[in-house]
């Protein structure tokens, strides 16, 4: 059992483990519809997995490459599981911004604590 987990730009990747394994599975042809069904069912049971192992009033600490994970989404599937958010979530992107100019990617962080 943990009081604080670190999970830093770890969860949008799941998308490239899912093409691995369909490239391994020789499913190619399926790969988009796959991955687009399965990436968040994916990031679902990993928060159900740090879920499991916090103890009660623990946080959890996550960073995302934003916009490429869905907010909305990613919201949506923390419903599911017994971690709330720590604070509020604003999708306006602050003037000091963490920001990858290559990429054109944002650091998105957040908070999540265990109820019980």
């Amino acid at each position: 059992m943990f009081d604080k987990v670190f999970c830093i730009s770890t969860l949008e990747h799941m998308e490239g483990y899912l093409i691995k394994i369909i490239r391994r599975l020789r499913l190619n042809r399926y790969c988009t519809e796959i991955v687009k069904r399965s990436k968040y069912k994916l990031i679902l049971k990993a928060l159900l997995e740090f879920q499991r192992i916090l103890k009660p009033k623990a946080l959890l600490i996550l960073t995302f490459d934003y916009p490429d994970i869905d907010l909305d989404y990613l919201l949506s599937i923390i419903k599911k599981t017994k971690l709330s958010l720590v604070g509020n979530i604003t999708k306006e992107i602050p003037s000091n911004a963490l920001k990858n100019n290559d990429l054109n990617l944002f650091c998105f962080r957040m908070a999540l604590y265990k109820n019980f």
